[in-house]
Order: C-alpha cells, then structure tokens, then sequence
C-alpha cells in the first residue's frame, strides 16, 4: 500500500490487518493443547470455519459503520482540505490571506480579504468537525475492537461445547447449526451479569 492511496483505504486495510493478526492467535497447535480429546482433522476444519465466520462477520460490521457514518466521503473531505492547505502554504508560505495579491483598489474596499476571511473561517469549520467526528469514530472502533478481544476469549469457552462431539458424530446440518451457533454467541452483546461473573 503505497503512501498516495486514499485516507479510506488506509484505514480500511488497517482495521483488515488487526482483525487478521487477532485470527491468526488461533493456531491449530493452540487448539489441539486445549482439546486433545477431539480429532486433529474435525478439530482443524471447525477452527478454519470459525474463523472464516468470525473474520466475514468483523469485514461486515465495518461495511455497515462505513456506510452509516458516511465515513469515505468524509476521510476523502479531510484529503481534499488537507491537500489545499497545502498548495496554499507552498504558493505563500508566510502569507496565508495572499495579501501581496491584492492591488491597492482591493485593499481599500477589503472585499477580497473579507471574502478570503470567509473561505478560511468555513474550511476551519469543516476541520474541525471532521476532527471531531474522526474522534468519534476512532473511539467507536476501539471499542469494537476490545469487545472483539472479548467475544475471541469467549470462544474459546465455547469450544468447549465441542469436546466431546467431531463432525463424523454430527449430522451435516446439526454440524452446521453447532457452528454458527458458537460463531453468533462471539458476537452477542455482552449482557452486565457476564461482566459480573468474569
């Protein structure tokens, strides 16, 4: 990813790169200490599921939060901002208004610099509230991602469900339903009574 790729896609990949490197703490050799009880096949192919499900679910929370927040438009906003204050300091490094611009006639009716005043104090504005809602976000996603570090020390509780079961004892779909079950019970919320007995 190279440096001229959009704040977005940046932040998109990131989150990507967090939920992965959380997945990859679920090793086969991890799970089979744990239940050496269960088949090393049946046990392997539970693991991958899991964590394919649980990775697909993350991927989808983050879409919607995307969507709901309109967090593309806005991070491309802050770019574009960012960008033009930047072409402004290169063009009049110690001049932010572009007085040397002005001509005397401009200077004495003070439209230009009153209209100037007017584009800074507006894209000041927009900083600040894109700062602001970028906070926001960035507590929202914290958040989400210390309940994801909380619902992956649940599963493991959860694997204990299938210590005494392999998929050759299971029906395909009582299998498949013994899955999703343990993938939807990392993401419930978490009720108060569950921080109580912790």
């Amino acid at each position: 990813m190279s440096s001229q790729d959009p704040r977005f896609e940046k932040f998109r990949h990131g989150l990507r790169y967090v939920v992965n490197d959380i997945l990859k703490k679920i090793t086969a050799e991890k799970m089979a200490e744990m239940y050496p009880g269960i088949d090393k096949r049946a046990l392997e192919n539970i693991r991958v599921q899991i964590i394919q499900q649980y990775r697909n679910k993350c991927f989808s929370e983050f879409e919607k939060i995307y969507k709901d927040r309109d967090l593309e438009k806005k991070l491309d906003e802050l770019d574009e901002i960012i960008l033009d204050a930047k072409r402004r300091y290169a063009k009049n490094p110690g001049d932010k208004l572009y007085i040397n611009d002005l001509n005397p006639n401009d200077i004495i009716s003070n439209r230009l610099l009153a209209i100037q005043k007017e584009s800074v104090a507006s894209l000041n504005e927009k900083l600040v509230n894109l700062k602001r809602e970028n906070n926001k976000l960035v507590k929202e996603l914290n958040s989400i991602y210390n309940e994801s570090l909380h619902n992956l020390k649940a599963a493991n509780g959860n694997f204990g469900l299938l210590a005494d079961v392999t998929k050759d004892e299971l029906e395909d779909e009582k299998y498949e339903d013994l899955i999703n079950y343990v993938t939807d019970e990392c993401f419930r919320k978490p009720r108060r009574d569950d921080h109580i007995n912790t």
